[in-house]
C-alpha cells in the first residue's frame, strides 16, 4: 500500500485519496487504507515507525475531503481552474465539469469568510494575486470581462 500511496502522491501532488473509486485510476481500497491510518493515528494505534514513514511522504493527517482540503491544495486546484477557464467562478455543483469535488464550495466559503472578516489578510492577498473575484459571479451577474470573453470565444 505504501508504494501505491507514493504513486498516488507522485501523480496528484497530495495524499487525499478518494474512498470511493468513481472514475479515478486509484487502486481499489487505497482510500479506505488511508482513512484507516488517519483513524489509527488519532486513536494512538499507529506505530511511530509507520507515522514517520507516512510523514516522510508528505502525508496529511487532518480532515482532507470536500471543501476542507488543505489551503495549499485548494489554491493549486483553483489556479488550475483559472488557467483552464480564465476566471475563478467555480461551479458549486459538479455537473459535467472536470472541477475537483468541493472546490466550488471552498470558493464560496472564502467569499463568505472575507465578507464576515474571518479570512486572513495573507489569504486575501494570495487570492487577489490570482485574480480572484469577490462579488456575485453567477448567472446574469457574471463580470463584464468574463461575459466579453465568452462572447469572443
Amino acid at each position: 500500500r505504501i508504494t501505491q500511496l507514493q504513486a498516488f502522491i507522485d501523480e496528484n501532488e497530495h495524499a487525499n485519496v478518494p474512498q470511493r473509486q468513481g472514475n479515478t485510476n486509484t487502486p481499489a481500497g487505497l482510500g479506505i487504507w488511508v482513512m484507516q491510518n488517519r483513524q489509527n493515528k488519532k486513536k494512538g494505534k499507529l506505530s511511530a515507525e509507520k507515522i514517520d514513514q507516512l510523514n516522510n511522504m508528505g502525508f496529511e493527517w487532518g480532515v482532507t475531503r470536500g471543501p476542507n482540503l488543505t489551503w495549499d491544495l485548494r489554491i493549486t486546484q483553483l489556479q488550475a481552474f483559472i488557467d483552464e477557464n480564465e476566471h475563478a467562478n467555480v461551479p458549486q455543483r459538479q455537473g459535467n465539469t472536470n472541477t475537483p469535488a468541493g472546490l466550488g464550495i471552498w470558493v464560496m466559503q472564502n467569499r463568505q469568510n472575507k465578507k464576515k472578516g474571518k479570512l486572513s489578510a495573507e489569504k486575501i492577498d494570495q487570492l487577489n494575486n490570482m485574480g480572484f473575484e469577490w462579488g456575485v459571479t453567477r448567472g446574469p451577474n457574471l463580470t463584464w470581462d468574463l461575459r466579453i470573453t465568452q462572447l469572443q470565444a
